[in-house]
């Protein structure tokens, strides 16, 4: 099988898995909440929160391979920003990082691979953290870049009096406006999912002494799984 048309067979599962990990992170925040008020609906969403994300973990295998045709994409393309080129590429490189370690995680947990799935489970958090934080990198730096070319473009707005170019300049603009939306929303669940990597790789314990309790994670998680779910939604109509 092609690695074009493996890529595309894979992409189909990711609208299901976001509805998934919606479903895994609200039952991770309700088992926090209920512990001390009904230890046994807190059980309940407990196991389901477990389910949940192993059986994400098994759909994720081998899902490396996109980050992999991702990078070679980026290679072979030609960019007037190397930059944000080498930023792409060194978060390509840390999710694929990222699959590959959590691959190794469920392999452990279903007993197929005899090691302690902990720290894989680490390093994979760490990747995935580092991976959300040039992701950060890059969203920020388009969201900078559309201000300056709002700017640009509000400041010939205001010294043109051709109106044929203007119009076109004002749909531009729209785009621009529209195009930020998005940046917003790709900032707001990049770091709702840091809080699941930053706990994951540990660091919260080492700085703090302790981990992000179960309700802070799983609210960060559900925002992510929801933006995501929306753009998937919306791209598709």
């Amino acid at each position: 099988m092609e690695l074009n048309k493996t890529i595309n067979w894979i992409n189909k599962t990711e609208g299901r898995d976001k509805f998934c990990k919606a479903i895994q992170y609200a039952s991770r925040f309700l088992k926090w909440y209920l512990v001390t008020k009904n230890k046994d609906a807190a059980e309940r969403f407990e196991k389901l929160f477990s389910s949940m994300r192993d059986a994400r973990k098994l759909f994720r295998l081998f899902k490396a391979l996109n980050e992999y045709h991702k990078i070679q994409q980026l290679l072979g393309k030609k960019s007037d920003d190397d930059i944000e080129t080498l930023l792409q590429i060194l978060n390509r490189l840390f999710f694929m990082l990222y699959w590959g370690f959590d691959n190794m995680v469920i392999l452990c947990t279903i007993k197929f691979i005899k090691k302690d799935k902990a720290q894989y489970n680490r390093l994979g958090c760490t990747s995935w953290l580092l991976g959300l934080v040039i992701g950060l990198v890059i969203n920020v730096r388009k969201m900078m870049n559309s201000y300056y070319e709002e700017m640009k473009i509000d400041n010939t707005l205001k010294h043109s009096t051709n109106e044929t170019q203007n119009d076109t300049l004002r749909n531009k603009l729209n785009k621009i406006r529209h195009g930020r939306n998005e940046i917003y929303l790709n900032i707001v669940k990049t770091l709702g999912d840091m809080i699941a990597a930053l706990n994951g790789s540990e660091i919260p314990q080492k700085l703090l002494n302790k981990s992000f309790n179960d309700g802070f994670v799983g609210v960060g998680g559900f925002l992510s799984a929801v933006i995501t779910s929306y753009q998937l939604y919306k791209g598709g109509n």
